[in-house]
């Protein structure tokens, strides 16, 4: 494994940037392979930190197509229950025919239409769009209390299933950023 150490400053904030849509943004080589541990704090009363695994540069259609299909067999129990499926294959119908990251009704319409699955925030963060893989809890957050209506949950049941339901959407700030391992190649940020 090719290593490469890299110390961050205020100075070289913008270089860092610039080196991490680099490694992330490559699509020649095709779908990569991607390692690093992130802090979700969306949702969280005290965050969580995960180590993932993710593939970047997949075909999201293709994603969406499965999970349609998916979508349609499943065996509805209830008028709630048919009622979810029904609107989460209108969705995923929008999704396909307007395309990944244009469906109409999706409130981060935009977020996943990227052609590299990298693109720059307001903030100057670092937005990666990806398929998560798998996901390993190293400190365990606390979840806001939510209390969803009785179709939400179903609707969520019915996601859970669904391979669309792992495109993942990580906030990155590159001056926060430690490590990460790319298709072999570590570059450790300190």
């Amino acid at each position: 494994m090719n290593k490469r150490i890299i110390t961050i400053t205020k100075e070289n904030a913008e270089e860092i940037t610039e080196l991490l849509r680099d490694l992330f943004a490559d699509s020649n080589k095709g779908c990569r392979f991607v390692g690093f541990t992130y802090e979700s704090k969306s949702g969280y009363v005290k965050p969580e930190v995960s180590k993932f695994s993710v593939a970047l540069h997949v075909n999201k259609h293709r994603i969406a197509m499965e999970s349609l299909e998916i979508a349609k067999s499943i065996q509805a129990e209830g008028e709630i229950e048919e009622k979810a499926k029904t609107e989460i294959i209108k969705s995923l119908e929008n999704t396909l025919k307007n395309g990944v990251g244009n469906n109409s009704d999706y409130t981060r319409k935009g977020s996943y239409s990227t052609n590299k699955g990298i693109r720059s925030n307001d903030n100057g963060n670092l937005e990666i769009n990806c398929l998560q893989l798998s996901r390993k809890v190293i400190s365990e957050g606390e979840r806001k209390t939510v209390n969803s209506r009785p179709l939400t949950i179903a609707k969520n049941a019915i996601r859970k299933v669904l391979p669309y339901s792992r495109l993942r959407s990580f906030t990155i700030d590159p001056l926060k950023f430690s490590r990460v391992a790319i298709d072999g190649e570590r570059v450790e940020l300190s």
